[in-house]
């Protein structure tokens, strides 16, 4: 070989190789996303889907997240669902992740969450970027870059947007096990998308029955958004899917944002479903305090009723392919029920408050129990004993005088041996260990403080009582924290 052919392959492949770094160092730093949902995962999971394998795809902000349940739609349908969402995300980037989607998928039915309709633009700079740097680099990320740009609702410097390292490379002192999963293929989600919301907005608060739609209230949109809207239905049209539009309940709806939205499903001869609409809610047998979260959305069991309802119009409306007729096509589906189950009883256990009920059924083994605080303040009746021992709790360690001493024990998967210490006295009890996934576990304890840490993140809830934390060895996560105190003979819970 020539030395100037020679010299022209050694700056080729140096140039490659920098492409190949900036390409990988961008993957890493850029952050994975984490806290209500693992955004990232989600999105990597629907990349890694077989082409043409998902019949319904929801699309939205974080409302319809947390208000459609793939699995649920498989389970009462046979349909193969996928809920692609992200917080926050405007009528642009519902436009730009379904051109992505359809990519790869051609859905007969694009599920189209509309609560965005009613804001004039994002003011979040994070949370668009939580839906924006998810999407893999290629055109469609370009296009939406500058759709952002053009709406004004960018408010980081553009250059961040096409070379997100830009931003992102500061990070490398941040960086944790989450993002190496990324990097590594670890983007395996239980849900297929579907965000199982915690908590309820509570009967203290301003009650709320939805809205009484009124033909003659001015719709209330921007010109942006009612255009990205029909941008929406006309690509779904393009590509033989039939979009169905519905907004998920919250206080915030009103008649004008309804007609914004009706006067363009009227237009294009779609499905609007309103959940805001009294009527409606009354069928569903909606219940906002019960069934809506503190911060406006649906529930878990909210989202049970949503999505029973979304099936059932879907299935009356439209012709879906029922895979459980199908052994093959439902393989992947029923391979993942055991998952998703698993995650639905973390969920409902989450919502309970009643001790007798929490205590009620045995303690998974595959859960390390960590048990750290202060003793009660009153003697243990044989009942509240006996809700202890579902924990695994020893003998030695219900039956001992709890009062004035702090206690720390471990039992279960993780542990070999329980390992229990006492103190009465102005004295720190420390354990290091680690629990069988290999998260590390930093526990401290002394009569005026109580701290639990896995991963460097706290989980103890109260430091005046006893802290029970199950963590799930199988998965590498806490499953649940709460505080074990007394008042008036009986247990009481606090999250």
């Amino acid at each position: 070989m020539k030395p100037k052919a020679i010299k022209l392959a050694k700056i080729s492949g140096f140039a490659l190789a920098a492409v190949l770094m900036i390409f990988f160092l961008t993957q890493l730093f850029t952050p994975a996303w984490t806290g209500n949902w693992d955004y990232r995962k989600s999105f990597e999971s629907f990349y890694k889907l077989e082409k043409d394998s998902v019949d319904v795809l929801a699309i939205g902000a974080s409302y319809g997240g947390a208000a459609v349940d793939s699995y649920q739609l498989y389970e009462e349908h046979g349909y193969s669902a996928y809920n692609l969402f992200s917080v926050h995300q405007t009528m642009v980037g519902h436009y730009y992740w379904a051109k992505e989607a359809f990519k790869r998928q051609h859905p007969k039915i694009l599920l189209l969450e509309t609560s965005y309709m009613k804001h004039e633009k994002s003011q979040h700079n994070e949370n668009i970027r939580k839906s924006y740097d998810c999407m893999h680099w290629g055109l469609n990320k370009l296009m939406y870059a500058k759709a952002l740009r053009e709406a004004d609702e960018l408010s980081s410097r553009f250059l961040s947007y096409l070379f997100p390292l830009y931003l992102y490379h500061t990070r490398w002192s941040e960086l944790d096990e989450r993002d190496y999963e990324i990097i590594l293929g670890d983007v395996a989600t239980a849900t297929r998308g579907f965000a199982m919301r915690i908590g309820r907005y509570g009967t203290e608060a301003e009650p709320y029955a939805g809205i009484t739609p009124d033909p003659a209230a001015a719709g209330i949109s921007s010109d942006n958004n009612r255009s990205y809207l029909k941008k929406i239905i006309q690509l779904c049209r393009e590509n033989g899917t039939e979009p169905v539009l519905y907004t998920t309940c919250t206080k915030s709806w009103s008649p004008g944002a309804h007609n914004a939205i009706s006067e363009i499903a009227d237009q294009y001869e779609v499905a609007y479903i309103d959940l805001n609409d009294s009527a409606l809610m009354k069928e569903l047998g909606l219940d906002y305090a019960a069934d809506v979260t503190e911060d406006a959305h649906i529930n878990y069991f909210g989202a049970k009723k949503v999505t029973a309802y979304l099936g059932n119009y879907l299935s009356e409306h439209y012709e879906i392919p029922d895979l459980r007729t199908d052994a093959a096509a439902s393989a992947e589906f029923e391979a993942g029920l055991p998952g998703y189950h698993y995650e639905q009883e973390k969920a409902e256990r989450l919502f309970v408050t009643d001790p007798a009920e929490y205590f009620a059924e045995t303690i998974d083994p595959r859960y390390v129990v960590i048990a750290a605080g202060n003793g009660f303040s009153e003697d243990l009746s044989e009942e509240q004993k006996a809700q202890l021992r579902t924990l695994g709790l020893s003998e030695s360690v219900i039956g001992s005088d709890w009062k004035n001493s702090c206690y720390l024990v471990m039992t279960g998967a993780g542990s070999d041996a329980e390992q229990v210490e006492e103190s009465d006295e102005e004295t720190y009890l420390s354990l290091y260990d680690t629990l069988e996934s290999g998260d590390a576990c930093q526990i401290t304890v002394s009569p005026s403080m109580t701290s639990v840490k896995i991963k460097e993140q706290e989980y103890a809830v109260s430091p005046g009582t006893l802290n029970i934390v199950l963590y799930d060895t199988a998965l590498g996560e806490t499953a649940d924290n709460i505080a074990l105190s007394t008042s008036g003979g009986q247990f009481v819970i606090t999250r």
